[in-house]
């Protein structure tokens, strides 16, 4: 009969030892170590659920400040009024994310190998090129908008309050974006998420609330205002946590400078990023630009809603991407595929449940907004299965960054948004924002499978739902 893997050693420990003669219980040495093994597993899910909750609870209070923050303009300013302002923020968080997020991705792999490998001239070079590249970009994007603007015909400061505001925003909301990036590649949790997460999205609730007890008539100019006024304080404070943590990273040598490895990388990471994380925006802006503004207002409240389940995933995997960096620098597979796995299993748990809350008190939910917004259920439950859908495969764009195969991601992105494009003009005409949010859910649906694929195939690791490693085993006779 063949014997398992954990067997064979203790057999073969009995047999080689006269102890064994003696009436050692071996039979107790064994539950010793299962019990240890035991003990083991429950540290690693306790910590991961500790640390993915504390990011959880951070992006759970900042969607319940955007949440009433939403509900509070819709019910003061109205689904067109509430539309218009979605579309000039969608259009403030893509820019912002086009010179930030490649380096806030790339960041997990250069920092996490600049700290394991505890060279800080590294780690403070990577830092400094970072936010140099990242506010030269996005100031003369913001500047470049405004000269253009200000030579249409007709233009005036007064009547363009909305895009001269957006347009103010977008240095500091790149900035605010990279110090969180910097922040979390280096595990610090609080500094990466509380600002931008939970302190931008109350202090902007707490701005319209103010407005509204003096009875100032909302719009949605005034509104970007007082949500840049927010972003504004969140780029100081957070500038200056990021260069206190900076002057820590003392080291004998002059910080280093990989430049063209870190924008390469960066480059090919900024359409994965964007993607992943921004993909509503840019529903939303291409949305914007053929449907009445009424409508983009009740799509962004049921993208808002569904986007819980994405708050989880997001959440777990800034806590799990840094953990997943060293091990795969580490080649420490086996702990690499047991945090995946616990990982993977919380993600689709989590979102499992928010559909089916989705689904049954999902018209509740959104009658709080208005009655003209309870219309977007259907269009709520699409876009949350697209989320599931997602859950499933794990974490599959996070490992393909570490891993280096991020050129992969890039081709994934493409494609599904291609798709996205290709079924929005095809449905949209004649379903308006239900045709939007099928052309949504197919299209993340690809991508997670293209992604899931390309894990499976370049890192032997299997997933979804469960998560397999697809490399070969030792085997014992």
């Amino acid at each position: 009969m063949p014997h398992s893997r954990q067997n064979t050693p203790v057999i073969l420990s009995a047999i080689s030892k006269p102890s064994c003669l003696l009436g050692i219980d071996f039979a107790k040495d064994v539950k010793v170590a299962s019990d240890r093994r035991t003990k083991l597993i429950s540290n690693q899910a306790a910590r991961l659920l500790s640390g993915s909750g504390f990011l959880l609870l951070c992006r759970v209070l900042g969607a319940a400040a955007t949440f009433v923050t939403q509900l509070l303009l819709a019910r003061s300013m109205g689904a067109a009024e509430l539309g218009s302002y979605v579309f000039a923020f969608s259009w403030l968080t893509l820019t912002s994310a086009i010179p930030a997020g490649g380096y806030n991705v790339a960041a997990i792999r250069f920092i996490g190998q600049g700290l394991a490998d505890k060279n800080n001239a590294y780690t403070r070079g990577y830092i400094n090129h970072v936010i140099k590249i990242i506010l030269v970009t996005s100031t003369s994007m913001a500047l470049l908008a405004i000269v253009v603007a200000s030579l249409l015909p007709g233009f005036t400061p007064e009547k363009n309050i909305l895009f001269l505001a957006t347009a103010a925003g977008l240095p500091f909301f790149a900035i605010m974006r990279a110090n969180n990036g910097i922040a979390m590649a280096s595990a610090r949790y609080a500094l990466g998420n509380l600002p931008n997460n939970v302190f931008r999205p109350i202090l902007f609730l707490m701005l319209i609330w103010l407005l509204l007890q003096y009875d100032i008539s909302l719009n949605s100019g005034l509104a970007m205002q007082m949500q840049v006024l927010a972003i504004v304080t969140m780029a100081i404070i957070t500038s200056a946590l990021m260069w206190q943590f900076a002057r820590k990273l003392t080291s004998p040598d002059p910080p280093i400078k990989e430049s063209r490895v870190w924008n390469r990388t960066a480059m090919s990471l900024m359409g994965v990023e964007v993607f992943t994380n921004y993909f509503q925006p840019i529903t939303v802006i291409v949305s914007g630009l053929f449907l009445a503004k009424a409508d983009i207002g009740i799509y962004a409240v049921g993208y808002r809603v569904a986007l819980v389940i994405s708050f989880t995933l997001i959440a777990i995997d800034a806590f799990t991407a840094p953990i997943y960096s060293r091990h795969y620098r580490k080649n420490d597979r086996v702990r690499l595929i047991r945090e995946i796995r616990y990982a993977t299993a919380l993600r689709f748990s989590i979102s499992f449940a928010a559909v089916i809350f989705l689904i049954f008190f999902g018209e509740w939910v959104l009658g709080l907004f208005g009655s003209e917004f309870v219309g977007g259920h259907t269009i709520t439950i699409i876009l949350a299965l697209a989320q599931l859908g997602q859950a499933a495969v794990g974490p599959v764009a996070k490992l393909l960054a570490i891993s280096g195969h991020h050129k992969r991601s890039l081709f994934a992105s493409g494609a599904s948004l291609a798709l996205w494009l290709v079924l929005t003009a095809i449905l949209m005409p004649k379903y308006g924002i239900l045709g939007v949010a099928i052309a949504v859910f197919f299209s993340l649906i690809t991508w997670a499978a293209i992604l899931r694929h390309f894990v499976a195939r370049y890192l032997n690791i299997s997933i979804f739902v469960v998560v397999r490693d697809l490399e070969p085993q030792p085997s014992f006779p």
